[in-house]
């Protein structure tokens, strides 16, 4: 099985698909040929046989202000899929899992390693905190650690649950920061309560609609490459509704945490 650093991933940004240093990596994980689908501000090249795919985002819009909608449809399905590419560079790195797409002819998507510089996770402030004892009440990401949930808040103000323990007229101390393991290897069985577990609190979420699903996003992830030095990512999470997206119902960021990933994103976190 194909293994990602995903450390390796933050010098590719802003490059572009002919750069030498992406041209090296692609060879690193061994990726084939790529479908390739061109539009006037973006272009996606996609490696089908290990889940993979390269968002490029057009960095002058080529295009003159006389051009239609129509234009990016008949880029997309003309012969000629060899325009400059110095107008396009990269912007996010896209991982499908099999699991989430079991009747697409997919090859085996690759584990990804993210390794971090230490094992200390801080937890968010809370207007409840109490400076004295240096413990707040309100539920964070240790929701997720400790009691199995992702909670919903800073998705509308609101949060999904008030407690941490069966008592709901009791609420549990949670302390300012808790440890991680040195690294997270995800793969096919990585739940989102895995990843708040390693990463923290995310810095946005939301979704869970009918047709969004519910997605986790930290814009700056400190991780240690290879060399021994720390680099920053953004990362954003879709979590697979294994009953199907016409199916849910009731408060889903109590069921969210034991859910797969369905997409991991990596982008540029200096962007």
């Amino acid at each position: 099985m194909t293994q990602i650093d995903a450390s390796l991933l933050q010098p590719l940004f802003l490059f572009p698909p002919t750069s030498p240093m992406i041209q090296s990596f692609l060879s690193s994980i061994n990726a084939q040929t790529p479908k390739i689908d061109i539009y006037p501000e973006e272009m996606y090249h996609t490696y089908p046989t290990i889940c993979f795919s390269l968002y490029y985002k057009s960095s002058q819009f080529p295009i003159s202000s006389s051009d239609s909608p129509q234009t990016s449809v008949n880029i997309l399905n003309s012969q000629d899929k060899s325009p400059s590419d110095r107008h396009y560079l990269l912007d996010r790195i896209d991982i499908t899992s099999l699991s989430s797409h079991p009747r697409k002819k997919l090859g085996s998507p690759p584990e990804i390693i993210l390794r971090f510089p230490d094992t200390s996770l801080p937890l968010p402030p809370s207007p409840s905190l109490n400076p004295q004892t240096g413990y707040h009440t309100r539920s964070s990401s240790s929701q997720i650690i400790n009691d199995h949930k992702i909670t919903s808040d800073n998705v509308d103000g609101t949060t999904s649950s008030s407690r941490f323990t069966e008592n709901k007229n009791e609420t549990s101390k949670v302390p300012l920061g808790t440890t991680r393991p040195s690294q997270l290897v995800i793969d096919k069985t990585t739940t989102g309560r895995n990843f708040v577990s390693s990463l923290g609190e995310p810095t946005k979420k939301g979704g869970g609609t009918t047709w969004l699903p519910i997605y986790l996003e930290w814009d700056r992830v400190r991780l240690l490459n290879p060399s021994g030095e720390t680099v920053e990512v953004g990362i954003m999470v879709e979590l697979n509704d294994p009953r199907g997206k016409d199916e849910r119902s009731g408060d889903i960021w109590d069921r969210a945490g034991d859910w797969v990933w369905e997409s991991f994103k990596v982008f540029n976190a200096h962007a």
